[in-house]
């Protein structure tokens, strides 16, 4: 029997994740992560990556122990909170090593500068961190010739999806849509096409998380470059014809004018995320000096998962410190 046999005969739930027997993460270059969260890249994209010698030995190191790379998840587990390991372990089946998540990202297209992001996602970043280069992107679009028929799943992620004709043409590779979901995440400042909603129609279901992180001028100002007339219209249209929620990314320059976004998400009876950013750590809620004050406004919010953003909070993290852009 072979060790792969073994792990999965023998899957840890305590430490091991259903990501690595289903899922990748492709980012700009076709630079291959495990998921969103793992720390560090891996490889470069094949359609038969999760059969390599390197993901065989990520499982056999998962089974075992906690990977370094996977702190994010098991930090949120500490504080009592649904990472995405667990998730992914509830949801997906490790009987089998077959390919049915996939997360892309497209290129670093956008027009943004949102704080807590930078150059790999956003051109913008890019350019404004690079004022002198005639390079306009930055990194290249992700290639991908073929998506497998497996494939029950899909995510796109950017720079923006919206700001290119990329993930159309990738949606059409693939040869059995209608057993596929299709979700993106989107800045909501680009209106769907008539070519979009051609596309949409033939997949089993489309799903969008709207990157939203304050309320009008709040929104303008911590995504540089969002203009909120935009944005809520097009969140509204979205929102009307499809499944989504609202993704908001908590942090010092939003959390104050936080309740004012929670009156408009109620207002329009949107579903909402709150995660909270943890790098850059000068942006990060947990390091700032009124905590007191910050706790009592996370506190009054009608949002079922307030306690573990008052649990982030009080727990200043030891992750490390990303660059501040």
């Amino acid at each position: 029997m072979s060790i792969q046999s073994k792990i999965l005969k023998n899957f840890n739930y305590k430490t091991n994740c259903a990501a690595l027997f289903n899922h990748i993460n492709i980012r700009p270059g076709n630079i291959v992560y495990p998921c969103c969260r793992f720390k560090r890249p891996v490889a470069s994209y094949t359609p038969d990556i999760l059969n390599s010698a390197i993901y065989n030995d990520l499982r056999n190191k998962a089974n075992t122990k906690q990977l370094p790379e996977c702190s994010k998840c098991f930090h949120e587990e500490s504080l009592g909170k649904q990472s995405f390991r667990n998730k992914w372990n509830k949801h997906y089946n490790t009987d089998n090593i077959d390919l049915k998540y996939l997360l892309i990202g497209l290129n670093n297209i956008c027009s943004l500068t949102c704080d807590g992001c930078g150059p790999e996602w956003s051109s913008s970043w890019f350019k404004k961190l690079n004022p002198n280069t005639t390079i306009k992107k930055g990194y290249k679009h992700t290639d991908i010739t073929n998506i497998p028929d497996s494939i029950e799943f899909i995510e796109f992620q950017g720079g923006e999806p919206f700001e290119t004709s990329t993930h159309r043409k990738l949606l059409e590779l693939h040869a059995n849509p209608s057993i596929c979901t299709v979700q993106y995440v989107t800045n909501c400042m680009h209106s769907l096409t008539d070519k979009d909603y051609d596309i949409f129609n033939k997949f089993k279901q489309i799903k969008f998380w709207l990157s939203i992180d304050g309320y009008k001028n709040t929104n303008n100002k911590v995504r540089s470059g969002s203009v909120w007339e935009i944005v809520e219209k097009n969140a509204l249209n979205i929102s009307s014809n499809y499944d989504c929620q609202v993704e908001t990314t908590l942090h010092k320059n939003n959390v104050l004018d936080i309740t004012n976004l929670e009156k408009w998400i109620k207002k329009h009876n949107l579903v909402w995320n709150i995660t909270p950013l943890t790098r850059p750590r000068n942006l990060d809620c947990a390091y700032m000096s009124d905590l007191g004050s910050i706790i009592d406004i996370i506190s009054k919010l009608d949002y079922k998962h307030k306690d573990t953003l008052i649990a982030h909070c009080s727990t200043q993290s030891t992750a490390t410190n990303w660059i501040n852009y």
